[in-house]
């Protein structure tokens, strides 16, 4: 099974563990961006070229990325803002749900994390970026480049 929506409780753990380490602060001004602030680790910011109707080899390699970095058997948080949130684990097809987070931010931010947040993708919609955060994340998106990755942004 995939796709499995959190409880309340795993909502608000999810989301208090992801604004607590980032201090996220949602915002559409330019100026109140990255929304994030990474201190610790070691991130990249993409620009993303492309379109939401060019984003299949986007999908499939963020997938694979994502396997690369889990077990199979393991889930990890995936974050909808200010919607409904699951447990996903890219091992597993989709399943029957109409709705699952794209990798694409596509009007929300999206964000995918472990448990224990050894690392982080964040989708920023109004920015139109992604934000790699831990140096294996942002090694194997190296290995698997999406073509939609466009100029770096910031890093550090």
């Amino acid at each position: 099974m995939n796709w499995i929506e959190l409880t309340d409780r795993e909502y608000r753990k999810a989301w208090d563990l992801f604004e607590n380490k980032f201090s996220f602060f949602p915002s559409t001004k330019s100026d109140d961006w990255p929304s994030i602030t990474v201190l610790e680790e070691e991130f990249i910011t993409f620009s993303l070229t492309g379109t939401w109707d060019a984003t299949s080899d986007f999908e499939e390699r963020c997938r694979h990325v994502f396997k690369s970095l889990i077990h199979r058997d393991e889930y990890i948080f995936a974050l909808d803002w200010q919607h409904e949130c699951f447990w996903f684990n890219p091992h597993l097809p989709n399943g029957e749900r109409e709705w699952t987070i794209p990798f694409y931010p596509n009007g929300d931010y999206y964000i995918f994390f472990p448990k224990d947040l050894r690392w982080c993708y964040f989708a920023h919609p109004w920015e139109n970026s992604v934000t790699l955060i831990n140096k294996d994340l942002i090694q194997e998106f190296a290995n698997n480049k999406p073509a939609i990755f466009g100029n770096i942004i910031r890093r550090g």
